[in-house]
């Protein structure tokens, strides 16, 4: 006879909304193009400086957040 499972101890914690980012499609001297993956949205060319004493290159990388999709989140809210 198997035996009875534990109850929860914790209540599960609540989540951020998730943020669906558009990712480098193309890059240029100064200027990058950003394109959602999810629904195809295209920013055109952003202008991106690259300063010294910051890390755009990884904010470049990590996306930056989709209109489309994000606006159909907090509509549906």
């Amino acid at each position: 006879m198997p035996k009875p499972r534990q109850g929860k101890l914790f209540d599960e914690l609540p989540r951020a909304p998730r943020i669906w980012r558009m990712h480098v499609n193309d890059a240029g001297d100064g200027c990058c193009q950003f394109k959602c993956r999810r629904c195809g949205h295209d920013s055109g060319w952003i202008k991106w400086e690259w300063p010294v004493n910051e890390n755009h290159v990884g904010k470049a990388r990590r996306g930056i957040p989709c209109p489309n999709c994000n606006s159909e989140k907090t509509e549906s809210q």
